[in-house]
């Protein structure tokens, strides 16, 4: 062999050994800074999870959440797919956590406001009190989704679908307590109904029923006032008709009393009418037959001047018996039935038990 050919190989090989010493330099330096990249996320990901733990203020966990999510490791950041391979089971295991963290709220407040159907229907404010911590814990996850919830559209809607059942579940228990009060006071053709407690009773069940809706609005009802103002004006409605048929009730039976008192003094008066006709004309007979009687028995002791008794009582001589001369312009009856006559023109009284007296004449002496 040549020297020639002999110098060419050794360059040759030479030449080989220098690529060869380059390429495993250039790898192992590439190794070395994939390694410090490795490493340096690594870092970034312990670091982001030690402040999400160090702060207890749930807005900064927010945003320490929102600000891992977009520093995800990703190649459209000039990052290797090695490093980004390497990296990903902590980055997903921490964002894991992070999440965990909302997630695990969500669900403790569920939990804790989730009831069997003998409890809310044996303690009323149960559930109230769950409806308005399901109510705001919807308010939270609406208002955390987008970060918590980011591309994972089938958790938030497991979660969501939870609280608004729940809530949901609870308000009809109200909703069907108030329909069985409405059903229970609701009558048919109440114009017809002529018992005035029946309607009071109702009308007091429907007025505790309407403060009981009043109270709850905020937890049965929210913000539907649509469904809130039906029910209240469908127990205004059966109050205003019941009220209405009770004034009724009253303005009849007022009506009938004022009938049968009418009827009552009109069959009095004609009895009274009668009466009087009647003692009127017997008296007028009676002294008639008094006075013949007296003119004809002149020797007796009867010569028109009444028993000695009523003169005396008197102080004052009546013609015929018991004084009276039979006529009068007025007549009184008293408490105890004794009907007296009085003659108005000269002061004759006398009544129907034999007594007789001057009015004119005591009105004079006293």
């Amino acid at each position: 062999m040549s020297k020639k050919k002999v110098r060419i190989i050794i360059i040759a090989l030479v030449v080989v050994a220098v690529i060869v010493g380059v390429f495993f330099g250039v790898k192992a330096y590439n190794n070395y800074i994939t390694q410090q990249q490795i490493e340096t996320r690594q870092k970034d990901i312990e670091s982001a999870y030690a402040d999400f733990e160090a702060t207890n203020d749930r807005s900064e966990k927010l945003k320490i959440l929102s600000q891992f999510i977009e520093d995800k490791p990703s190649t459209a950041d000039e990052i290797s797919l090695e490093v980004v391979e390497a990296v990903e089971p902590d980055y997903t295991e921490t964002l894991g956590k992070m999440k965990a963290y909302f997630t695990d709220d969500y669900n403790s407040v569920i939990k804790k406001n989730t009831f069997s159907d003998i409890d809310i229907k044996s303690d009323r404010e149960k559930p109230i009190s769950a409806i308005e911590n399901l109510s705001k814990l919807i308010i939270t996850v609406e208002d955390e989704k987008a970060i918590v919830f980011k591309s994972d559209n089938g958790g938030y809607k497991n979660i969501s679908d939870t609280i608004n059942g729940l809530i949901n579940k609870y308000r009809k228990n109200f909703t069907d307590d108030y329909s069985a009060v409405i059903k229970a006071n609701t009558f048919d053709s109440p114009e017809k109904i002529d018992d005035k407690d029946k309607l009071n009773n109702a009308i007091t069940s429907l007025t505790k029923l309407k403060k009981t809706v009043e109270a709850e609005k905020s937890a049965v009802y929210g913000n539907d006032e649509k469904a809130y103002n039906n029910i209240v004006g469908t127990i205004d409605g059966l109050i205003s008709k019941y009220k209405s048929r009770i004034t009724t009730i009253e303005k009849e039976a007022e009506a009938k009393k004022e009938a049968s008192y009418s009827t009552e003094n009109n069959n009095t008066s004609a009895d009274n009418s009668d009466n009087q006709s009647y003692e009127s004309n017997n008296h007028s007979g009676n002294n008639s037959d008094s006075s013949d009687y007296s003119s004809g028995d002149s020797g007796s002791n009867n010569s028109g001047s009444g028993s000695s008794d009523n003169s005396g009582s008197s102080g004052n001589s009546g013609s015929g018996s018991g004084g009276g001369s039979g006529v009068y312009n007025s007549w009184y009856k008293n408490g105890d039935g004794r009907i007296s006559y009085f003659n108005d023109s000269t002061g004759e009284a006398w009544d129907d038990q034999g007594n007789s007296w001057n009015w004119k004449e005591i009105q004079k002496n006293s």
